[in-house]
């Protein structure tokens, strides 16, 4: 193994994060008619010609509350690729231990690493950026 097959590895498994981080930004709810509404308990009346869910708005404590929300969603994911690259850093540093890589390979591998973090949580904070844009426009 080298550290091209850390990296290789690290990469999905931010990915995922990245994944289950849209999935759950998805579920907080804007103000804004959505298709994940229709699986809330919100009732459609239909009048024959269109299907009416009724959507009350969103108070201005309320949308804080929500952007409070997605903060704390952002956070647990920012944590859980930071945890990743911490795994992959430590196998980094397990493979220089038992000579399996030299000293450079293991610094390149540590900085594709970082570059990786970096990338993945910046995507993190601009989703962020824009879910709290969506919840607080009125």
């Amino acid at each position: 193994m080298s550290e091209k097959d850390v990296i290789k590895d690290t990469r999905p498994r931010m990915d995922t994060v990245i994944d289950d981080f849209q999935r759950k930004l998805a579920t907080v709810r804007t103000g804004r008619a959505a298709v994940s509404l229709l699986d809330s308990v919100m009732v459609p009346s239909n009048d024959g010609k269109l299907v009416r869910i009724p959507i009350p708005p969103l108070t201005e404590e309320r949308r804080k509350q929500l952007a409070k929300q997605v903060h704390e969603i952002a956070e647990d994911h920012r944590t859980a690729v930071r945890n990743i690259r911490r795994d992959s850093n430590e196998r980094l540093k397990k493979m220089l231990k038992d000579k399996q890589i030299s000293e450079d390979n293991e610094r390149d591998g540590l900085e594709e690493v970082q570059k990786l973090t970096n990338t993945y949580i910046g995507k993190i904070d601009e989703l962020t950026k824009s879910k709290e844009h969506d919840i607080t426009s009125v």
